[in-house]
């Protein structure tokens, strides 16, 4: 992760996020964002899924299930 990371910034600079460019201390995906995820999902070790979870919607216990 950390290589991918230091790559996207030396050779994707012109595909990071505007906030990037300007630099300062960000977390990963705010420097990064979607370059690191396409990035390393071309390496085939990682995978990533993602699902909104609305507050209020059903029981709790049914949201831990999932």
């Amino acid at each position: 992760m950390l290589g991918e990371s230091a790559l996207a910034l030396a050779q994707d600079t012109e595909r990071l996020p505007a906030l990037a460019r300007m630099g300062g201390v960000l977390t990963p995906m705010t420097a990064l964002g979607d370059v690191l995820i396409e990035r390393l999902k071309k390496t085939g070790q990682f995978e990533f899924e993602s699902e909104v979870v609305l507050e209020g919607m059903g029981d709790s216990e049914e949201r831990k299930t999932r």
